[in-house]
């Protein structure tokens, strides 16, 4: 509890292990509802020249986690995100 509130605390370790964890990142929002993730992941290993391992993961019906495993891959993401206005087909 603080100030009557309950809290959660996180000691430094977990913190850091979590930002290692989440460093390479991204949350996509699909304005039209989303897409189911096998047809995300499919069209992701399809279109996006990805080098390293990627995880798929839902928040909420319209938005997504992507993590990725390097920062090539996230900035290749984003190129890619931004000259294609989204994710094509799926979007």
């Amino acid at each position: 509890m603080k100030d009557g509130i309950p809290a959660i605390r996180f000691s430094p370790h977990d913190m850091h292990r979590s930002e290692q964890k989440m460093a390479h990142a991204l949350i996509l929002k699909f304005s039209a509802g989303r897409p189911s993730i096998n047809d995300i992941k499919s069209h992701i290993d399809l279109h996006w020249g990805l080098s390293g391992k990627l995880v798929v993961g839902i928040i909420d019906p319209r938005h997504i986690l992507l993590n990725l495993t390097s920062e090539a891959d996230v900035l290749k993401t984003m190129k890619g995100l931004e000259s294609r206005g989204g994710l094509g087909s799926l979007s």
